[in-house]
């Protein structure tokens, strides 16, 4: 008698298990910014009134904690002013330059939660829609070594009346960086991808990122293929345990990428001798230009 009602457990088990689904909401926030905000020399980072310019996140001037290089040596050297700020919630953030218009070369990364019904622990499902509007903002160097990235720090809640499992709480930040590589051949596909800025996400606390999820690549308005846009959504997967992000779905303009690093730039070929002492005066003329041009992010 008792073998058979161990038995009659073991089959009541697994079903049970296999019954065990959720569903609720989900609400996201930003919470933090740090990264570069705005354009100065390496002996004027601490004074703003010497600043060549000023980003605003949120509306808010971030306060100064340091300097960055944005690759260019020597001693007026320009590069950023790296800040941080808190930032009081919502799924939007909105960095631009001061001096601009609200609407002008806006840089916007947005989340826009999504609604789960009847999700198992372990499959995956639709979290929310990351959006990302590439504008003009700080960071890019002259070369990627010295891009300086911007993180936005976020809170991800789930809400369910299904149990703990469905409850969950994942913090961390989304690395934004702004790239322009020198020289590149923006006239072609592989170049304007190179020259895409990007987004990922990295986990804090509460649950993981996928090793193998990537990245998220939006086109500048500068250097996008015909028909395609600056403006970029992509849907987030997740899966409950924690609460792990483990894919981007249904690319909307951009691309996804593997990597969270940046793409070879698309060289120009090498101008024959002759050609190139012709241009030589032209390029030292706009190599000033060009280079100031650049280091904002365009």
């Amino acid at each position: 008698m008792r073998r058979l009602i161990v038995q009659v457990a073991l089959l009541a088990a697994p079903a049970l298990s296999l019954g065990a689904t959720g569903s609720g909401t989900v609400q996201f926030d930003f919470t933090t910014f740090s990264g570069p905000m705005a354009l100065a020399t390496s002996s004027q980072w601490n004074d703003p009134g010497q600043w060549g310019s000023t980003g605003l996140v949120n509306g808010v001037t971030p306060t100064a904690t340091g300097w960055a290089s944005a690759g260019n040596p020597g001693p007026d050297e320009y590069g950023y002013v790296v800040g941080s700020a808190a930032l009081s919630g919502g799924s939007s953030a909105d960095l631009r330059y001061a001096w601009d218009s609200p609407g002008d070369y806006r840089n916007v990364i947005s989340f826009a939660p999504a609604a789960f019904t009847n999700v198992a622990p372990g499959t995956p499902f639709k979290l929310g829609t990351l959006t990302y509007e590439n504008g003009g903002w700080y960071g890019g160097g002259t070369t990627a070594t010295y891009n300086t990235p911007s993180q936005l720090g976020f809170s991800i809640t789930t809400s369910s009346a299904d149990g703990a499992a469905f409850n969950q709480t994942l913090t961390g930040s989304i690395t934004m960086v702004v790239n322009a590589p020198d020289p590149n051949d923006i006239t072609t596909l592989a170049g304007q991808q190179a020259e895409a800025d990007w987004v990922y996400f990295v986990a804090g606390s509460g649950g993981a990122v996928a090793a193998d999820m990537g990245s998220f690549r939006v086109y500048d308005e500068c250097c996008k293929p015909a028909g395609e846009s600056n403006i970029g959504s992509v849907d987030v997967m997740a899966r409950f345990g924690s609460l792990d992000l483990v894919s981007f779905s249904n690319v909307q303009g951009g691309f996804v990428d593997g990597s969270l690093t940046p793409l070879p730039p698309d060289l120009p070929p090498v101008p024959e001798p002759a050609t190139a002492a012709l241009l030589l005066a032209g390029l030292l003329g706009l190599a000033g230009w060009a280079r100031y041009r650049r280091l904002p992010g365009r």
